[in-house]
């Protein structure tokens, strides 16, 4: 290694040591990648996020539900709820990770569906 020179964080060629792009990836080398640890928690934090709307569009969805002459069922309700995680895990603007974490969520509703009220006919589960 040269003088003035360093190792690009994200590939590992020589770089100059001011440099703030590599010419070798593109990538900004002010930024070191993140590591296994901090993607996990990253990823973590939007299947988070997207749980809390999925709840939070059953609540309303709930709401305005029971405010109408029939009631709906509980049963019902799972329904919609579960719909609703599958249209988040459809979501092309959301993050592939997140997307993953959506989808297992999903199925575990869907599963837990069918084991308290019978077969899920009709319904997504993938």
């Amino acid at each position: 290694m040269e003088s003035g020179e360093r190792k690009c964080p994200h590939c590992a060629e020589q770089i100059k040591q001011d440099a703030v792009k590599c010419k070798h990836c593109g990538s900004d080398v002010t930024n070191p990648p993140k590591s296994k640890d901090q993607k996990a928690r990253s990823t973590q934090k939007i299947a988070l996020f997207w749980l809390v709307i999925v709840i939070g569009a059953y609540t309303v969805i709930s709401k305005n539900i029971g405010s109408s002459s029939a009631e709906p069922t509980e049963e019902e309700y799972s329904r919609q709820a579960i719909d609703l995680c599958w249209k988040n895990v459809d979501d092309k603007l959301a993050d592939l990770d997140a997307r993953r974490a959506m989808r297992d969520a999903c199925m575990r509703m869907t599963k837990a569906h069918g084991q308290k009220y019978g077969s899920a006919a009709g319904m997504r589960t993938e």
